[in-house]
């Protein structure tokens, strides 16, 4: 006879198939050598776990006192984080050269959480889990040769005035599958004994955009500052300095009106205001969120490394 072929639903499939047999017990594992090694027991595996379970614990703790959106909106990213086949590439059972996306991924989920429930994220979830396959800094981040002085206009006032600035890429990692949709075509960052510069290249497509806030982290040894300001200023305005306290709540410090954006975005931020001095130490982030969940980071992977220079910076890159 003559083979047909139908479709149904998974309950009617099983109503018309009633059960034969009784199982008593399901043996528990992977269906890669029926055990759980490609979950557990490597150092990645166990930060990665460390990192979902403070998360799971922070959300149980709060969650009655959050509006219901915002309670529903956490457990989503939640949920999307207890995947399992986020810690099948955590370790050295299996390989790609996607890791550092999945890794990136699976933080951004758990960060969002963090957000919804109106809490900054940890600073863990800014730090890669798998160290393999993660691009050399070298490839992200192009440290300034020379002291810079720019004029805070928005505009290229000339050609020299940000030569010798330090950029960090604005492109994912080679193979990375997701891409953010064009905010920057550059950044430009330095410094000059006073203060600390950024530029900032926006792609025209979203020079106007609304929702989008930029955030700056200063992360040194003993403070760490948030500069925060939205994608869409135009003109003359003014940033928002917030400093994070000890009970990990960020409290505005100040406003500051060194910043203008024209044909790109400058701005200008003295030492002192971040509580920083020559020769420290520094790790600096820049996120883009969209009504508050990040939808992009730079370095993409993590922090770029500064030292605050000194009155022999310039002379000591001329040193062989």
């Amino acid at each position: 006879g003559q083979l047909t072929v139908h479709s149904s639903t998974v309950s009617t499939a099983l109503a018309s198939m009633p059960p034969t047999q009784h199982l008593s017990a399901l043996h528990s594992g992977s269906w890669i050598n029926s055990d759980y090694k490609i979950w557990i027991g490597h150092q990645e595996d166990n930060r990665g776990w460390d990192l979902l379970g403070h998360t799971r614990t922070q959300l149980l703790d709060r969650v009655t006192s959050l509006p219901p959106d915002r309670a529903q909106a956490a457990w989503r990213e939640l949920y999307a984080a207890e995947g399992s086949d986020w810690f099948w590439w955590y370790g050295d059972d299996f390989d790609t050269d996607l890791k550092p996306e999945f890794d990136r991924l699976f933080r951004t989920h758990l960060r969002n959480v963090w957000t919804h429930m109106g809490l900054p994220p940890p600073d863990q979830l800014n730090q890669a889990i798998c160290a393999k396959g993660m691009p050399f800094d070298s490839e992200m981040v192009q440290q300034p040769v020379g002291l810079l002085t720019p004029t805070i206009d928005g505009r290229v006032t000339n050609f020299f005035e940000w030569r010798g600035a330090g950029t960090i890429s604005t492109q994912p990692p080679l193979g990375a599958m997701w891409k953010a949709d064009g905010i920057f075509t550059a950044i430009r960052f330095g410094w000059n004994l006073d203060q600390f510069v950024m530029r900032f290249d926006v792609d025209e497509t979203n020079l106007k955009k609304e929702g989008f806030d930029i955030e700056i982290v200063f992360q040194g040894l003993q403070s760490k500052y948030r500069l925060t300001f939205p994608l869409s200023l135009s003109g003359p305005g003014e940033f928002q300095l917030s400093r994070r306290t000890t009970t990990d709540i960020w409290q505005t410090v100040r406003s500051r009106q060194s910043i203008h954006a024209q044909t790109v975005l400058e701005l200008a931020i003295p030492w002192k205001d971040l509580d920083l001095e020559t020769g420290q130490t520094i790790q600096l982030s820049i996120s883009v969120q969209e009504h508050g969940l990040e939808v992009a980071r730079y370095p993409s992977q993590r922090p770029a490394v500064l030292t605050v220079p000194g009155p022999d910076f310039e002379a000591g890159m001329w040193r062989v």
